[in-house]
């Protein structure tokens, strides 16, 4: 999945990561729809890549299992926050919950 599919409006009632980044006086909105394994981070290989110089090169991975929305933090050095709290390993996100990477806030819609 490439970097340019955030730019496409997800399916009606698919869970997807809405990313505002908020740092630095620079704001862009994409909304990332997540319909396989997506890898987020500052790297070459990320589908999503972030200018964060507080992302790692491979920061999170979000995926799908059995119809959730999940996120993992893949051993970043500043950690992920879901409403606040570091993830450890997987979780499971819900509408509303407000992911942390970096400098960049995101909002399941």
């Amino acid at each position: 999945m490439g970097a340019d599919r955030g730019d496409r409006s997800p399916g009606l009632g698919r869970p997807v990561a809405q990313v505002d980044e908020r740092r630095c006086d620079v704001g862009e909105h994409r909304v990332i729809p997540v319909e396989r394994p997506t890898l987020v981070g500052r790297g070459p290989g990320a589908d999503v890549p972030f200018d964060d110089p507080f992302t790692s090169d491979r920061h999170v991975r979000f995926d799908r299992v059995e119809g959730r929305l999940v996120v993992e933090d893949l051993g970043s050095t500043n950690g992920t926050l879901v409403n606040g709290i570091p993830v450890v390993g997987r979780r499971t996100l819900d509408r509303g919950d407000v992911i942390r990477v970096g400098q960049t806030i995101m909002e399941v819609r």
